[in-house]
This record gives structure tokens, sequence and C-alpha cells, in this order.
């Protein structure tokens, strides 16, 4: 098999330089506000903090829930937008060993409550705007016995929950509190997946994890103390808080965030921030990308964009258009890494590093040999990358790592450099007259008409055994096509069997708050879906 090694990388050295026992939240954030002191950490609209401010707020954060009684493992659920709020509450809570739950603030029902009670959360940080969400379900939540409650800025009159301790108060408490011991094994938060294969499962993040992956994205985006990382993710997602939040930490640099992505505004606020190095989910730069062209599109001061999963047919394209370079990697919650170099194999997910080896296994859990489609699995090869553990949840783990290789769920192969091409998520892989279909590549087409702005593709039941397909187009705005001319394009561009059978045009298609595209309500054949099948052309039923 391709084990094209590169050389060791200057983020490992520094990696290897630290017991991972000693990288704890709390011991690093305030070594770095006392070095870096009035440094700015955090740029936001109409508002910043610096180095040694951060420092100071988790540590009266931690003496506030260590006052109401939270210690070492207790866990603590934060629903709370992008503010400076949330890095005070986790960083506050890693200092006295707590755990931070983060809670994707889309959540509600059913859905919110299930977190809240699987992931045995004592308290919970709450903002005003997630209160109605909450409110509903929270009498349900026994385990609960803290509401901290952060209002608006703009509505200092509104009420709070009878029961609700209001954050302006609660961290006015003493930033003292007891030695613990905190090592940096000891768990940092819980992260729960999305659950698109069932129940969220809740992972289990090492607080040197979180600093480990800093280390490693600083350098390798080349990052320095001059430098403004920018995302528009939300922080209780992975990317924001290592990718961005923990490698501008790490760099002594400037983090810039927003409250949300914006495509209209995005390049606004980079220039607006100063923003140097940006961070990306591949869904966000095809938006962008199909954005009309505009006379500034160079003018900004971006030189790298940190990507996971970048169109391959848009990647000189965006580089060439923007005036950046693009880092391409991937990597999970649960763990894996590949990384491209800046100016790697255009397309690739890069190649494996030296703290997980990768492989591409068959269904019987062979080594498939260079330009086969296989499973992407890893196994740990350091002692600073570990294997995922679930909370609460042995059979899921024990199902994710079997024979010690942990399951992508990612359809890839492997080129003889040494280098891992995506090919689609295997639940979203379509089997159709006999062949396997990546959804990702009718997709990568349909998004080349001149009039779609993204789409998405999904297996239905066909009458004849295994899927047909169904493409969900959203088209520009002010422009319109016909399906007959939609297909017409997919013919002469695709293999026969890849052609969708129904089409279906939608003002938006559902997302996470991260840009995925939610496919699984987009299966559903309805009087709005044209079905091809039922059109002649010439003169043979498709």
């Amino acid at each position: 098999m391709p084990n094209k090694e590169m050389p060791i990388p200057e983020w490992l050295e520094k990696i290897r330089a630290i017991n991972p026992e000693e990288a704890c939240i709390g011991r690093t954030i305030d070594l770095q506000g006392e070095k870096n002191g009035p440094r700015i950490f955090l740029r936001m609209s109409g508002k910043t903090v610096s180095y040694q401010e951060l420092a100071e707020n988790a540590r009266r954060a931690a003496g506030a829930f260590y006052q109401i009684g939270i210690s070492r493992g207790d866990k603590v659920a934060i629903i709370l937008p992008n503010e400076p709020e949330y890095f005070y509450a986790w960083f506050g809570l890693c200092h006295i060993g707590g755990i931070m739950v983060p809670v994707n603030t889309g959540l509600k029902g059913e859905g919110l409550q299930y977190i809240l009670d699987h992931s045995d959360s004592r308290a919970v940080v709450v903002h005003e705007r997630f209160w109605p969400a909450l409110k509903p379900i929270y009498p349900e939540l026994k385990k609960i016995n803290h509401l901290i409650y952060q209002k608006e800025s703009d509505s200092p009159s509104s009420p709070i929950p009878s029961q609700a301790i209001l954050w302006e108060e609660f961290i006015e408490t003493s930033p003292h509190f007891p030695s613990l011991g905190i090592k940096g094994s000891d768990p940092g938060q819980i992260l729960y997946t999305s659950g698109t294969t069932g129940r969220p499962k809740g992972v289990i993040i090492e607080q040197a994890r979180s600093i480990l992956s800093g280390i490693r994205v600083a350098c390798v985006s080349q990052s320095t103390s001059s430098d403004t990382l920018y995302t528009a993710l939300p922080l209780f997602h992975v990317n924001a808080q290592h990718v961005s939040a923990w490698a501008a930490i790490m760099a002594n640099a400037c983090l810039a965030i927003s409250d949300r992505f914006s495509a209209s505004r995005y390049w606004q606020e980079a220039r607006q921030f100063n923003a140097t190095r940006v961070s990306f989910l591949g869904s966000m730069m095809s938006i962008l990308y199909n954005q009309p062209l505009k006379a500034d599109d160079l003018d900004n001061p971006v030189k790298i964009a940190m990507s996971a999963g970048t169109p391959p047919a848009i990647w000189e394209k965006f580089e060439s258009r923007f005036g950046l370079r693009i880092l391409e990697y991937y990597g999970t919650s649960e763990g894996g890494l590949l990384l491209n170099e800046i100016g790697g194999r255009i397309g690739s997910m890069g190649r494996e590093t030296p703290l997980y080896e990768a492989r591409i296994f068959d269904p019987n859990d062979n080594d498939l040999p260079p330009g086969e489609i296989g499973e992407l699995v890893f196994r740990a090869s350091s002692k600073t990358a570990k294997m995922v553990e679930y909370y609460k949840n042995q059979e899921a783990t024990e199902q994710k790592v079997r024979g010690g290789w942990l399951r992508s769920g990612d359809m890839a192969y492997q080129d003889s450099d040494g280098y891992f091409f995506f090919v689609d998520r295997k639940t979203d892989y379509i089997r159709r007259r006999g062949e396997n279909i990546s959804s990702s590549d009718i997709e990568r087409v349909i998004n080349s008409h001149p009039h779609v702005l993204e789409s998405a593709a999904v297996a239905v039941p066909s009458q004849l055994g295994e899927d047909d397909v169904k493409v969900c187009v959203v088209l520009h705005p002010g422009v319109s096509v016909t399906p007959d001319e939609l297909i017409r394009f997919c013919e002469d561009r695709m293999a026969r069997f890849m052609v969708p059978r129904y089409l279906e045009f939608y003002d938006s298609l559902p997302k996470t708050t991260t840009e995925k595209v939610v496919k699984g309500g987009l299966k559903r054949i309805s009087g709005n879906t044209w079905d091809h099948s039922k059109r002649l052309r010439n003169n043979e039923k498709i």
C-alpha cells in the first residue's frame, strides 16, 4: 500500500515536546494571558477581548461554577451564540475539571431534551434568544440544578426566568477556586454528533486534544501573532473550536468571529477584520464561488483558506478569483487526520500524518490497492492521538473502532503517491442498475450549470430494485431552467446510469448550522417532483 511519508513536520516536533498530561486548558489560558496581556484575542462586531481579559474572565467563570457546586467531572450544557461568554464558560469549566457540553443552537423539543438528559448535565448556560426552545422542556430536565441566563445586550428590561441566575451577576463571583490537579487527559467537552445514523453520540474530547490541535493548525497554516483567523462557523462545532479558536490561541494571534455564515457579506467581514486566515467547509466554498463576480473579489487580505471538502472543480478557480491558497485537510470529531500541504495535490484531502495511519478497506476489512474505492479508516500511531470514546455508549464505540481501526463512514480512494481523495459519504452512495454512484459526482456536474446555485443528489427506491436518482436543485435568483434542459445538460456530461430520473426545484436546501445539506427529507416524491421516465426522448423511455 502507498505510504509516501511526509518529512517530520514542525507541528509534530512541537507536540512531541509537550507532555500531554500537562496540556490543560485552564493553565494554557493563564499562560497566554500573562504572555500576551493587552494583545487582542477576539474581535467581533463592536467588541474586542484581550488575552488578559480572556484569562481573567475564564477564572471568574471557574470560581462561579465552583461556587454553585460544579467540580471535576460535572457536565454543563452551553447554549450560546458566537459570543465571548462562550469562551469564558468553556475555559472556566476546564479550570475546575468541569466538562462542557456544547449544544447545537438549532435544536429544540425531543432532540434537545435527549442531549441534555443523556449528557447528565447538572447546569445549563443559555442565551435569551434560545430560551424559547429550552423553556417547554426545562421542567422535564430533572438532572439540571442550575439555569444560568445571558440576556440580549439590547434588551435589558426583558424579564428573565424566575429560576435563573443572570450571567452578569454569575460572572462577578470571586475568581478563586481550589487546585484540583487537572490533567490534559481530563475530558474538556462531550461533543454530540449530528445523529444522521441514529441517536446523537457524545464524543469525549480531552483537554489536551484542543491544545495540540491548535498547535498543529497554527503550524501548517503558518499562522503567527500578526495574523487574524476568521470563522463564521458556530462555536459549538469542532471546526470553529480547533481550526480557528485554538489555532489563534496557540499562534498568539487574533480570532475574528461573526454570528453566522452569510455569503453576501463574507468578504466584507473578512476585510473589516483584516483576516489573513479563514476556515471553510466545502459547501461554503461552493456557495461563495457561485456568488456573482465582483470587481473587488481580489481585494481582500486573506492569504490562506483552511478547508475541509473543497470541490475539486473549483479549487484553482477559487484560489485565482480570491487571491489566496487553499490548505486542504480532513478530520472528524471522533479522530483521524489527513493533511494536504499548501500547493499540494489538487482535489486531495491530503496524506496521512505521523499521528494516524490511514487505509482504504473493502467491506471485509481488506486493504484496497491504489485507485480502488472503499471506506477510509484510521489507526492512532502516536501517544498524542487517541481513538474515539462515546459517552455512555460502549456498543457504538466498539462499532466505530473494530480491530483497532476507526471507521470514518466515508468512501475514498488513495493514489500511488499516498494522497487520499474523497468520493462520498457511505450513507449517500447510490446503487443503480448494478453501478455504484457517488452523489457528489452528480452534484458536481449539476452545479457546473451556470444557472444552478447548488444541488443535492439522493437515492430513492426504484420499482426495479436498487435505487433511482433524485436531484434537488436551487437556482440562482432571477434565472430559470426547465427540467428537460437540465437533463440534456446531464446527458452530455455524465454516464447514462447517473442521469437523474427525478428533479425537484427548491428555494433553498435544508441545512445544518455548519452548512451541510440534510438529505433525509429530500427523498420524498411529491407533486412538485419532475419524473423524467415519463418523458420520451429519441423514442426511448429513459
